[in-house]
């Protein structure tokens, strides 16, 4: 049997008027409704500003010479990769911030010659050269320039315009199953709980509230009061009854 629009329109109305009869749950959806409001209000925090983690497996000159630089400078440590926590072969650094990685013996390095007059250098093999390796959170490799600028300079001290240097560039990304459940054991509850999160709870809570918990309980208030069977006795089919709640608290959600 089609549903009949008047009927449905009928039971829909029943449904409404026995939501206004409830204090109970008028109360809980408008406690839900503001909380909604004043979260979409609000506005995230300022973003915290990025930290570059300059890291090396053997101190040199060239290391004193970069926290030499770095002194004064909140923003850029220059520690020893042991201070750095690891899992595997990865360092595990705090969320938004970046890192060059110094890997290889410094100290034994060969410095290569200053170009010729044609501007020719001699290339050192690649085994006779230090892996500098650069991270940057995000996709945006242009977000650690700033930290560049300050690290090439004080390289340029030291080695000369040549340095012989197997670089790479990469996010901060791929990391393994344990390394992101070290970090979220370092993280509190506060930090978890972004704006999003907190959203998509009340989402689910909403949902929850309107289309299943009212609904199950006015079921119930009928069967109480033996309202259910006068209903069943009524011109309007089992399947109009049962779509006029399902529109009515779909809606409502």
């Amino acid at each position: 049997m089609i549903p009949r629009p008047r009927m449905l329109a009928i039971l829909i109305g029943r449904e409404v008027r026995r939501l206004r009869k409830n204090p109970s749950a008028l109360l809980l959806l408008g406690m839900l409704t503001a909380i909604a409001i004043l979260l979409s209000m609000s506005r995230p925090g300022p973003k915290p500003q990025m930290t570059c983690w300059v890291v090396y497996t053997e101190a040199s000159p060239w290391t004193e010479l970069l926290k030499k630089r770095a002194a004064g400078n909140p923003r850029i440590r220059v520690v020893p990769m042991t201070e750095v926590k690891s899992l595997s072969d990865r360092r595990i650094y705090p969320p938004h911030d970046c890192a060059i990685e110094i890997v290889g013996q410094v100290s034994n390095l060969p410095v290569p010659p200053e170009p010729d007059q044609a501007g020719q250098v001699e290339n050192l093999p690649h085994e006779n050269k230090i892996t500098v390796r650069f991270f940057y959170p995000g996709n945006d490799p242009n977000v650690i320039a700033s930290y560049l600028q300050w690290f090439w300079p004080a390289t340029t001290e030291h080695f000369g315009s040549t340095a012989p240097f197997a670089m790479t560039t990469s996010p901060i990304t791929g990391a393994s199953r344990a390394a992101v459940m070290d970090r979220l054991k370092q993280s509190s509850i506060t930090e978890l709980m972004t704006e999003e999160l907190v959203a998509t709870i009340l989402l689910i809570i909403v949902l929850f509230v309107t289309c299943c918990h009212l609904q199950v309980s006015f079921v119930s208030q009928d069967r109480e009061r033996g309202t259910l069977a006068a209903l069943a006795l009524t011109p309007a089919s089992t399947s109009e009854l049962l779509l006029s709640r399902y529109i009515f608290h779909l809606a409502l959600g």
